[in-house]
């Protein structure tokens, strides 16, 4: 009988071993520098809350919705949810994951934020940043500086894009369907019924690949159609127009403008409207209200 017991308590033993032999040990958001490049990546299946900040010369990362580990050497852990790195930082990287996360980035360092699958909100620092969006409904805020926001190749959620103070740029260059973007507030923008909502405080556009209509605003506006037969209305403000390639509409308005139609002979038309506007043309445009 006590064989028996033995046995049954070594199959036990060997058994919870077993299991936490193929758990995995570390399921928490990490956190690592090289290079003075700070790399947050978020655990799957955690709503992650990561607040960014200084703390003297160092850098401090708090996630209330997750454990933060740290990889190799050069952070420290202060608590289960608080990491310090010493500086000097001169990127941030944050990759999100499959849940609403939110990140809220107090310094001034250039960060990446790479948005996952879940509808994440993002408001950046006083530097220069830039926002990849993911499939979810997702909210940037760049707040300073002079920020961009990256669209994916296809449709990818209703987003909200608010550059804030500095120049921002909105690039959907990797879109491969037509786009219709214009810098109004509206949630109108994107392919299709995609339904961005490119605030007005965002002042410039790279557009896609193929046909898109851009219209900008008040400010002084730098509208790229690229690829495409493009349709470019600068409205009020001094603007710079860029036809690419394709047979383009570039529509100055108001403000003095300039209008680029020089892309390889496609037949474009050049339309400065009000003020005084200049228009770089080839032999196969039309200009119309050019001064110069």
């Amino acid at each position: 009988m006590r064989t028996i017991r033995s046995l049954a308590v070594l199959t036990a033993v060997l058994g919870g071993l077993q299991l936490s032999l193929a758990a995995p040990g570390h399921a928490d958001t990490l956190v690592s520098v090289t290079a003075q490049n700070l790399h947050l990546t978020a655990d799957p299946g955690k709503a992650n809350d990561v607040t960014i900040e200084p703390a003297g010369d160092d850098v401090q990362i708090t996630d209330t919705g997750d454990v933060l580990r740290v990889q190799g050497s050069g952070c420290l852990t202060v608590t289960a949810n608080t990491v310090r790195c010493p500086g000097p930082i001169t990127v941030v990287n944050a990759t999100l994951g499959d849940r609403d996360d939110r990140l809220v980035n107090k310094t001034g360092i250039t960060t990446r934020v790479k948005g996952g699958t879940g509808k994440d909100t993002v408001d950046g620092g006083s530097g220069t940043d830039i926002f990849t969006g993911g499939p979810g409904d997702d909210v940037f805020t760049g707040n300073g500086g002079d920020d961009t926001f990256v669209a994916d190749v296809l449709a990818d959620g209703r987003d909200t894009f608010s550059g804030g103070p500095g120049t921002d740029l909105a690039n959907y260059a990797d879109r491969v369907n037509p786009l219709f973007v214009s810098l109004d507030g509206n949630a109108d923008d994107g392919e299709g019924s995609e339904g961005d909502d490119m605030r007005a405080d965002v002042e410039n556009v790279l557009g896609g690949k193929v046909d898109d209509t851009v219209t900008g605003n008040d400010a002084a506006n730098k509208l790229d159609g690229r690829g495409g037969t493009d349709t470019i209305s600068g409205r009020g403000g001094d603007d710079d127009l860029i036809g690419g390639g394709g047979k383009d509409v570039l529509k100055g308005e108001g403000g003095d403008d300039r209008l680029r139609g020089v892309d390889g002979g496609f037949a474009d038309t050049l339309n400065g409207g009000s003020d005084t506007d200049t228009c770089d043309a080839d032999a196969a445009d039309t200009e119309i209200d050019c001064e110069v």
